[in-house]
């Protein structure tokens, strides 16, 4: 998977839909987002969620 990054087509795609379901991230959490994606680990809720606790 190529790396994404702040201006990459995919990951707008991604704040677009974040945005949609009334999900705003500012450009810290945008980064750690992308860290995690461009890291190759499995992305799940959990995942997730443990990012945004220790965001």
């Amino acid at each position: 998977m190529k790396k994404l990054t702040l201006d990459s087509e995919e990951f707008k795609r991604i704040i677009h839909n974040l945005h949609i379901e009334q999900l705003h991230l500012d450009e810290k959490r945008q980064k750690q987002i992308l860290s995690l994606v461009n890291s190759g680990m499995k992305i799940t809720p959990s995942v997730l969620k443990e990012a945004w606790k220790n965001g």
